[in-house]
């Protein structure tokens, strides 16, 4: 530590404000005070610019992408789609002979708790995200149960659960 070059003196309640001697300054203050006092500044070329670069686990999506969902444990080969503004995950119902437009039935959807509307995934801006329909046993993206009728981020390499039918998704 070295003494302040102004002379200040610390006051100690304890002496009644009487000086205790000079205030010193510890080595961070020290380099502190010298970054202040010689700033440094960097220059950018103009020709340098930055672009962004998709890496794994993006959330965009540009326009004629496709949806490949990976269904855990199963030895199926992977369900691809085209996306849409809106496409609906659930299992095709034998009663009505109505299908989602993703059919998860290739993982025994209805023993594993699979909703005929379980789930929807929406495409907002170049994003793609999912929103549980109010299904019977739940939505959960990365291990989180999500809210009925609250749409979240989907990002490449994300895991879906949907009653308990795992699935991983990719975007290509």
């Amino acid at each position: 530590m070295l003494p302040t070059d102004s002379g200040d003196t610390k006051a100690s309640p304890d002496h009644g404000g009487t000086d205790i001697g000079p205030r010193y300054q510890t080595s961070d203050e020290n380099a502190a005070q010298s970054m202040l006092s010689n700033p440094t500044t960097f220059e950018v070329e103009p020709d340098e610019v930055l672009e962004p670069v998709a890496r794994h686990g993006s959330a965009l999506v540009p326009n004629g992408y496709r949806l490949m969902l990976y269904l855990i444990g199963q030895a199926v080969p992977p369900i691809v789609v085209s996306l849409g503004d809106q496409l609906t995950i659930g299992r095709y119902d034998s009663d009505s002979g109505v299908a989602p437009d993703i059919d998860l039935s290739a993982c025994q959807a209805r023993e594993r708790g699979v909703s005929r509307r379980h789930a929807v995934l929406l495409v907002e801006e170049d994003v793609v995200k999912v929103m549980d329909l109010g299904s019977a046993n739940a939505t959960y993206l990365n291990g989180q149960k999500l809210i009925p009728f609250q749409a979240r981020i989907l990002r490449d390499g994300d895991e879906l659960k949907l009653g308990n039918c795992g699935v991983r998704v990719g975007f290509m």
